[in-house]
């Protein structure tokens, strides 16, 4: 399996390490992209290895393209849209080998890693455009003064 990566940061200091670590012919930095859509279609897995998030809008995209996430357990963020085992995969917060581990685990069972994508797309559709503005409505009806 070809490992791409699609992130921001140092490209030398991470094409250097691939190199490094001898993983040139398997791990490709690719360059931004006008059409996010197709690199979600393309994806089998999506990794967010950020240690601290609010609401990260790119887990409900990957979600919504059938992607499912392993991603650290951070203090809030992922853990609100991820169900451990469900439709994606939290590990400790900052455990570097449960992140690789929840990676290859999803890598070498396809039909879970499967599974998790279907339930991904169906799980993320709790945050459609309809069903917030419904849940907005609920809050200002429910604090509507009494007449």
């Amino acid at each position: 399996m070809d490992i791409k990566n699609l992130w921001g940061g140092d490209r030398a200091m991470y094409l250097s390490m691939v190199k490094e670590l001898g993983l040139s012919g398997s791990c490709f930095l690719e360059n931004g992209t006008a059409s996010i859509a197709e690199k979600y279609d393309d994806s089998s897995i999506f990794v967010l290895s950020s240690r601290y998030e609010g609401f990260p809008l790119v887990l409900g995209e990957t979600m919504a393209y059938g992607v499912p996430p392993v991603s650290f357990m951070c203090p809030c963020g992922p853990r609100d849209i991820i169900v451990d085992g469900q439709n994606g995969l939290l590990v400790e917060n900052g455990n570097i080998k449960q992140l690789a581990d929840g990676i290859c685990l999803l890598i070498e069972d396809e039909a879970r890693r499967k599974e998790m994508g279907k339930n991904a797309r169906n799980d993320v559709r709790k945050f459609d455009l309809e069903n917030i503005a419904k849940q907005w409505q609920q809050l200002f009806e429910s604090i509507r003064p009494v007449e």
